[in-house]
Parts: structure tokens; C-alpha cells; sequence
């Protein structure tokens, strides 16, 4: 009995406790309203401040969250902020000595919420003056990414007492504040004075310039004595350092190397010199070197050098070339055949364009009399092709380029609108450098006709800059398409263009090298500008589009 007594004593506690469960109502509309302050002690805006504490009290319960991250206070302090809830009231207690006859923003961002909702403080700005007045300067604008023109939010925007050239690098500044959600900034509050200002995205310690971040800086002084909008543009300066950042070998037929920076004309030097190689430059900071022949390569010593007196030596271990073939026989093969594919979309090869064959290792060796050409009905040899002149193929055979001069083939062929087209390549067609062959490959493509293309008539004014200009169309996703180089006035003409939806972006090419160049803090030199067309260009079938863009630079 004592033991029933008991099981039901704690079944009664169990059933009132859960009872006890507070449980969210539902129903009713959320709760939108921000926390209020009524009353502050020393007031917003007031002047004469001595204490240590800013003393708030609100119109609810309210939470404080990741204070340190969201307050931002100008001039900065030595010192987190430490608070102290009790109520509706928060304590925030300052530990620095505040400067004399000097104006102190304290700007909460979204540390102060109300407790269930999280709403942030309708007004989050506190400003006290230790002195007798409110200092009344005023800087705002926006600042964007160089490149995307994208607002940059959070970012950190400086002031730097004019006098030291060196600012920036060392940290400490007058005053700061950071970007909104939409890129926008505002230093309020300023003494009148000469300030150098900057933007950085990711600043070090006390505020200082980190190389190789985000920057953006003003060319001149400022005096916020008089209200200035100043826009920023975020860059990153180009690294010149030089060093090996990369070296590996996944098959015992190639190895990898990879540089911090692109190299100016490279030399490379390979020992055991019986190691013959070919060089693909995948990018001009990035090598592959593929080992010719079937064979055991235990390591390769490789020396570097350029032209920009870049010299180094690395030591690279070859993957084994017995473990290769073993993971075949586990897959019960015996080869490992040369793929082959065709550089068409969908099977669709645009006929004003050049059709090549991709290899997935570079070939040496072909043999035509393996190959077919197949025109609708109508089947031929590629070899009575070639004695004909119909057709042309060219093996690569460079000991160094680019992935298209090694591991590609252009096909010249006088392509017609509307027709379908097949390459039929047996076993043994082509030889790659490991001596392996490709297996029996059947590619098959068509082409389009004539009115499934568009055509765009595309005329670009900069009535304000007369230098070389460089047009690029982009797809929606910012992918490269093509671009042009122009100058202001001219009329891009394309015929046969593919439909779909582009981007436009221009490029002010001031040192004509084709390409956008980034900024230089210490040459004081601004990236150069980019600006994008205000929309997107269609381009539909069967359709002329003709559109003119006049360009407003700042």
C-alpha cells in the first residue's frame, strides 16, 4: 500500500507541474513595436557629461544582445562597454576617462531588443558632450564593391586626424561608424576639422589597414564644417608577392603547381631530365605537367624562374603508377581510355563559331582511318575529307599553352544552318600521352537555324571620356560571355546572336590593357570605374534589337 500511496503521490506532482508549463498564446497579432526610451539619465543630446554610466530606462523589458559587436562608439574607446539590467532599466557603465569638450555617439545598432520579439530600439543613437556644445559635423554617403557595385553592409567607416600620413596603418582613429543593410553610412556629430577618411570592410586592431582586405579611401582631406556626401568604391589591391602555394600529383602521369601570383614568362627546368613533359598553363599562376609515356616516376625536382626574377625549387613525390592500375583491376578493367567530347550546349554547335574536340588527357598520336564523318544520310571518312580540303583537323601538338592548345582540337568545316552531324572516332582513334586509347565514341550535334538567332545593334555614348573603353556581356548569372573594345560612340553590330537575357558592363580602360585594373592605396590610385547597364538586354529569335546607352561617369 505505501508503495501505490507513493506512485500516486508522484503522479499528482507530475501532473501539476506539467500543468504549470507556461505555453505561448495563440492568436493575436505580433507584436511589431519597438522598445522606447522614457527617460535617460544623462538625457540624449545633452551636454556637460562627467559620470560613467548611461542610464536608460524603457517602456518594456527589454534584453541586451552581442553588445560588443553591435555598439559602435565614436571616438572609439579603449574599453568594452559592461551593462547592467535591473527591470526596465539598463546600466551601461563606461570605464574609460572620456576626453574633454568632446562629442561621443554611442550607437547601439541592434543590441537592444524587447524581450519577446526581438524588436531593436527605435532610435538607436545616444550622444552626450563632455564640453558645453554638440559638435554638429555631418559626413554621409554610400559605399559599394568596385567590381559588383553591390552595397558592402557592416563595413567600417573611418576618421583619421589629417596630420598623420600614416593613419590608417596604425590604427586608433577619431571617429568610425559602419554601413547599413543598403551600404549607407553617417558620421554625426564631428568636430570641425581636417580629416582623412577611409572604409575598411575587415579591419585589424584598433581600426588599422590589414593588406590584401577590403579598402576604399577619399582623395582629399574633409572638413565636416560643412555637410560632404562622399562615395566609396571597396577594393582590394593587387598582391605582388610571389611564392609556391600549391604542388601535388594525383596520377602518376601529371603533377600540379600553383603560384601566389602569375608568373611573367616562366622557365622550368625538370630533373631526372629523361622525364619528358608536356605543360598545360591553366591560368598564368597555375601548371599542370603531364609526364609522357607509361612508366615508374618516383619524384621530379622542378626549378622556377621568371622574367620578374621569381626563383624557387620543390621536390614533388609522383603517385604510384602500380596502384593505379590496381584500383583498374578492381574495377575490372584493364585501361583507362581517353575521353572525348565536343565543346557544343545541349548537342547544339553554332556554326559561326569553332567546334572542338576535349580530351581528358592530351593525344599524340591519331589515326584517320579510324574516324567518320557523318551529314545527315550521308557518311564519309575523315580521311577523304582531309585530301579534299572539306574538313581539317589539327593534332595538338605545343610543348606548352593553354588547355585548348593541349588537351583540344579545332574542327574547320563549312557548317550549314539547320543539319544534324555525328564524328564516329573507333577504338584507337587518337593516343594520349600515356599510350592509352580512346574506346569507340559516337558524337553526335545539329545546328540551329538561321531564324532561331537574333540580332542587336548596341550604341555606347560617355560623352565625358574620350579613353579606350571595354564592353563586356555577361549572362544572368555574371558569367563571361564576350566583350569588345570601343571607344565612346561606337556601334556594336552582332548578327548572329544567341537569344536569351545579358548583362552589360563597361570598363573605363585607362591604360588600355583589356582588362579591369584594381585600386593602390599608396599611389593614391582609384580602381578603374566600372559601370553596368540599367536593366537587361533580351535577345529573342528572329528578332533585331537595337538599343543606345548613354553613360553618366562620376
Amino acid at each position: 500500500m505505501k508503495i501505490v500511496h507513493f506512485i500516486v503521490i508522484c503522479f499528482v506532482a507530475l501532473v501539476r507541474v506539467k500543468c504549470a508549463q507556461p505555453r505561448p498564446l495563440n492568436g493575436g497579432e505580433e507584436d511589431k513595436t519597438p522598445p522606447q526610451i522614457l527617460r535617460s539619465s544623462p538625457q540624449n543630446l545633452s551636454t556637460g557629461f562627467e559620470g560613467h554610466v548611461l542610464a536608460m530606462e524603457f517602456d518594456e523589458y527589454v534584453q541586451i544582445k552581442s553588445l560588443n559587436s553591435e555598439l559602435v562608439v565614436s571616438p572609439p574607446l579603449t574599453y568594452p562597454i559592461e551593462y547592467k539590467i535591473k527591470g526596465k532599466r539598463v546600466f551601461f557603465e563606461i570605464r574609460d576617462t572620456l576626453k574633454p569638450n568632446t562629442t561621443y555617439n554611442f550607437n547601439f545598432g541592434n543590441a537592444i531588443v524587447d524581450l519577446n520579439e526581438n524588436n531593436p530600439l527605435d532610435s538607436n543613437l545616444f550622444v552626450v558632450s563632455t564640453g558645453t556644445t554638440l559638435d554638429s559635423g555631418q559626413i554621409y554617403g554610400t559605399v559599394k564593391d568596385a567590381y559588383t557595385l553591390k552595397p558592402v553592409k557592416n563595413a567600417t567607416v573611418i576618421l583619421h586626424n589629417a596630420i598623420d600620413d600614416s593613419a590608417i596603418y596604425n590604427g586608433n582613429p577619431t571617429y568610425i561608424t559602419k554601413t547599413d543593410g543598403q551600404g549607407t553610412y553617417q558620421l554625426k556629430y564631428l568636430t570641425p576639422a581636417d580629416y582623412q577618411i577611409f572604409v575598411l570592410e575587415a579591419p585589424g586592431a584598433d581600426y588599422r589597414y590589414l593588406p590584401q582586405t577590403n579598402i576604399g579611401f577619399y582623395h582629399e582631406n574633409v572638413n565636416p564644417a560643412v555637410d560632404h556626401k562622399i562615395d566609396f568604391v571597396l577594393f582590394t589591391e593587387e598582391d605582388t608577392s610571389q611564392y609556391l602555394s600549391k604542388d601535388f600529383s594525383r596520377d602518376y602521369f601529371s603533377f600540379v603547381l600553383g603560384f601566389h601570383s602569375n608568373l611573367k614568362a616562366p622557365n622550368f627546368k625538370i630533373q631526372p631530365d629523361t622525364v619528358k613533359y608536356i605543360i598545360e598553363e591553366i591560368k598564368q599562376d597555375s601548371f599542370k605537367f603531364w609526364i609522357k609515356g607509361d612508366k615508374d616516376v618516383d619524384s621530379v625536382n622542378v626549378i622556377v624562374q621568371d622574367d620578374l626574377g621569381f626563383l624557387d625549387t620543390v621536390d614533388i613525390n609522383i603517385s604510384d603508377r602500380k596502384k593505379f592500375y590496381k584500383q583498374l583491376k578492381k574495377r575490372k578493367r584493364t585501361k583507362s581510355p581517353l575521353s572525348i567530347k565536343l565543346n557544343t550546349s545541349n548537342n547544339v554547335h553554332h556554326y559561326f563559331d569553332t567546334l572542338k574536340l576535349n580530351f581528358g588527357r592530351p593525344p599524340i598520336k591519331w589515326n584517320t582511318d579510324s574516324m567518320l564523318f557523318v551529314h545527315g544520310k550521308d557518311t564519309v571518312s575523315v580521311q577523304d575529307l582531309f585530301k579534299s580540303d572539306q574538313l581539317t583537323m589539327d593534332l595538338p601538338t605545343a610543348k606548352r599553352g593553354s588547355p585548348e592548345e593541349i588537351r583540344a582540337m579545332a574542327i574547320n568545316y563549312k557548317w550549314e544552318s539547320n543539319q544534324e552531324y555525328a564524328f564516329i572516332f573507333y577504338s584507337g582513334a587518337f593516343t594520349d600521352i600515356i599510350n592509352q586509347k580512346n574506346d569507340t565514341t559516337v558524337l553526335k550535334f545539329k545546328t540551329n537555324k538561321f531564324e532561331d538567332y537574333g540580332s542587336f545593334k548596341f550604341t555606347v555614348n560617355v560623352p565625358e571620356y574620350d579613353g579606350p573603353l571595354l564592353l563586356e556581356i555577361l549572362d544572368q548569372k555574371d558569367n563571361f560571355v564576350r566583350d569588345y573594345k570601343i571607344k565612346s560612340g561606337d556601334v556594336i553590330t552582332h548578327d548572329l546572336a544567341i537569344p536569351g537575357k545579358y548583362k552589360v558592363r563597361l570598363i573605363l580602360d585607362e591604360n588600355n590593357n583589356k582588362k579591369w585594373d584594381t585600386g593602390n592605396l599608396l599611389d593614391q590610385t582609384q580602381p578603374e570605374q566600372i559601370v553596368y547597364y540599367n536593366g537587361l538586354i533580351e535577345i529573342r529569335s528572329n528578332w533585331d534589337m537595337e538599343e543606345t546607352w548613354n553613360v553618366q561617369i562620376k
